[in-house]
């Protein structure tokens, strides 16, 4: 049902990248996590590997979606209370650590959502239209929830970093789980840290996802286009396509361990044929007794008399009724092509394979190169950096896997917090 497409960078700025995601493959349905830490250099990378490593251990079970906003709920608060343990340690790298985090879990054609913070999920309707399926827990959104500021002013205002919602701040807390949303096919979903969200707008988002790439394009642009802002934080992408869900036989035959080994249109054909066969043989063995004594009873054969006289030509042994015939030609006709279409899909996931086996090399040549230490051309507008010392400028790349959280590269222990936990009300000004 899903085409998935992920992506995380550290920046230009940042020594080492503390944002985390994964998908969740679970019995009964997919899950994406976006996690981004804060804390300073050793609380803010723990404590979002902290919260996806239990998300993954909380969901990856799940066998049933008929209580699935009390499971995230539950799965979501043993993140909380792991972080918030790991913060109590007394030890001054990880205190007050924490992380923001936000779930989508998709089930067939609709999904779930829940979050903390301010990491967020958007969706790309059919008709193009942008919509932000989460609000940030933040001050600044309080503020313009209020009334108190416009979203063009909250882009720019000096306490947009400030939450008021994070995981491991306090024993339990408040987490927001939407109702089941529907999807239709062709509808893209997109999770981000605020490294994308803080960066970019949202219509400068909108128009690359509706440019109708490749979901892994989509996040490879998306990233980019943050960078060209200066690339001051972190930022990690996942984008979701919906698509059809095509026929069951070719979706039991594409999920199946049989078809991922090549074997199990075989294994079909072969069984429709033994079925068959053990047909045509007691219908031969009949047709040929010309002496009208009446049919074995052994297993399998048909206890009916057949007369002496010739059988008419439609009745000989080895033919079949034609809406039979008819039917185990489509079927074969069916196996053949779903043969080929897996074969097709092979050959073009071994070229993207390889594709991406020749970037990851390029890029790999390109950091170790001398120049790969240039500063962009482009500096971020939108907001104040949120680090006061620039050190050399040199994006870290992470390629992003399906299951495994977005790796991390060493920082400084001085390095500074990616953003301000909770901490005492902070009077708005209006």
């Amino acid at each position: 049902m899903w085409s998935v497409g992920q992506r995380s960078e550290t920046g230009y700025v940042r020594s080492e990248n503390q944002d985390r995601m994964s998908w969740i493959r679970a019995p009964a349905c997919d899950v994406f996590v976006v996690s981004d830490g804060m804390g300073g250099h050793a609380g803010g990378a723990l404590a979002a590997q902290q919260t996806v490593q239990t998300l993954q251990e909380r969901l990856s079970g799940m066998t049933s979606v008929e209580d699935a906003g009390a499971t995230l709920e539950r799965a979501f608060q043993a993140a909380n209370e792991a972080v918030y343990e790991r913060g109590q340690t007394g030890s001054a790298a990880t205190a007050r650590m924490g992380a923001t985090a936000v779930a989508l879990l998709a089930a067939g054609p609709r999904i779930m959502l829940a979050h903390v913070g301010d990491s967020r999920a958007y969706r790309l309707t059919r008709g193009g239209v942008l919509e932000r399926l989460t609000k940030d827990h933040s001050l600044v959104q309080r503020m313009v929830d209020a009334g108190m500021l416009t979203e063009a002013q909250a882009a720019d205002h000096p306490d947009w970093s400030v939450l008021e919602r994070a995981m491991g701040q306090a024993p339990r807390v408040e987490v927001e789980v939407s109702a089941w949303r529907p999807m239709r096919a062709g509808e893209v979903c997109m999770l981000c840290s605020d490294g994308l969200c803080g960066y970019v707008g949202d219509d400068e988002i909108a128009a690359v996802m509706r440019g109708g790439q490749p979901p892994q394009d989509m996040a490879d642009q998306l990233v980019r286009l943050a960078l060209e802002r200066g690339g001051e934080d972190n930022v990690t992408v996942q984008v979701l396509q919906c698509n059809s869900g095509g026929s069951l036989l070719r979706r039991w035959l594409s999920r199946s361990a049989l078809a991922r080994f090549g074997i199990g249109v075989p294994v079909v054909i072969a069984a429709l044929w033994l079925g068959w066969s053990g047909v045509l043989s007691n219908r031969s063995s009949q047709g040929n007794r010309a002496d009208g004594a009446p049919a074995s009873a052994s297993l399998g054969s048909v206890p009916a008399a057949v007369p002496s006289a010739p059988a008419p030509a439609a009745a000989t042994a080895g033919a079949l009724p034609s809406p039979i015939e008819a039917r185990v030609a489509a079927l074969e006709r069916d196996a053949r092509n779903d043969a080929a279409e897996h074969r097709a899909r092979d050959a073009s996931l071994a070229q993207q394979i390889e594709s991406l086996t020749a970037r990851i090399d390029q890029l790999d040549r390109k950091a170790s190169a001398p120049s790969a230490a240039s500063t962009p051309a482009t500096s971020r507008a939108r907001k104040p950096a949120k680090s006061a010392k620039k050190p050399e400028q040199q994006a870290s790349t992470v390629a992003a896997s399906a299951s495994t959280p977005a790796s991390t590269s060493p920082a400084p222990a001085a390095a500074e917090s990616q953003r301000t936990p909770p901490s005492e009300p902070v009077e708005a000004a209006p």
